[in-house]
């Protein structure tokens, strides 16, 4: 957790630099209260968020010794209601979907059903390399198992 809040807290505001230089930046409130929470900028704390990040990777890789993909809930609960505060819930859902993303494997989300009337999620995560992989054990879910289709109302003009 520390890893990746502090590798994409640093690398996000330098690709934030990188793609709007001097324009002038409009982000929600949530995004701006977890920019203040970001580390300020040290490299020994680089250093030790990037030897972190290596060893999600080395347990990644020792998992894929013995599975083709791994596939795990998205989130540890359902969608939270649209009248409560997501970011309330970001330190919870972060080691589920952002350590693939931290180590660089592809990974794939999907819809896997409801409980209690809200959407769940499932995630597909292969390895590096095998982007291929993950689409197709993605494609074969959403194939065989309605829950995993994503059902889009009708808007009507």
């Amino acid at each position: 957790m520390r890893a990746i809040m502090g590798v994409f807290a640093f690398e996000g505001e330098a690709l934030i630099e990188a793609l709007l230089g001097d324009r002038p930046r409009l982000f929600s409130p949530e995004v701006l209260r977890m920019a203040e929470r970001k580390p300020p900028a040290d490299p020994a704390l680089w250093v030790r968020l990037q030897q972190d990040r290596q060893r999600v990777r080395q347990d990644y890789a020792v998992a894929f010794e013995t599975a083709d993909v791994l596939v795990q809930p998205v989130t540890p609960f359902v969608a939270p209601r649209i009248d409560v505060d997501e970011t309330t819930y970001i330190g919870r859902c972060v080691p589920y979907t952002a350590a693939a993303n931290l180590v660089g494997f592809p990974s794939v989300a999907l819809p896997a059903g409801m409980a209690d009337g809200l959407p769940m999620g499932v995630q597909i995560i292969a390895p590096p390399g095998t982007d291929d992989v993950a689409l197709r054990v993605a494609y074969a879910l959403e194939q065989t198992a309605a829950e995993h289709r994503v059902q889009t109302p009708s808007l009507e003009v």
